[in-house]
């Protein structure tokens, strides 16, 4: 999920992604994720402030958040040693 936000661009309110999308594209890709695995996804992500939800208009938005983005590299740095 915060690798695809990344790819995306997503790293800005402004620069949200619907979530809708996101459900698009994930259950399309290789991943093979169900609904309730996004929704519980989305429900651990958020607290950790790994990701924040725009619920401002009709539809959510999703963008990661700088504490996403860190955890990503340190992930990243981890898995090269």
């Amino acid at each position: 999920m915060l690798s695809y936000l990344i790819e995306k661009n997503a790293t800005e309110k402004f620069k949200s992604v619907k979530r809708k999308k996101v459900a698009e594209d994930m259950f399309n890709s290789d991943a093979k994720i169900t609904e309730a695995t996004l929704r519980k996804c989305l429900w651990r992500l958020e607290p950790m402030k790994f990701i924040e939800i725009v619920r401002e208009e009709k539809e959510f938005k999703l963008f990661i958040t700088t504490i996403g983005i860190q955890a990503i590299q340190i992930k990243l740095e981890n898995e090269g040693e």
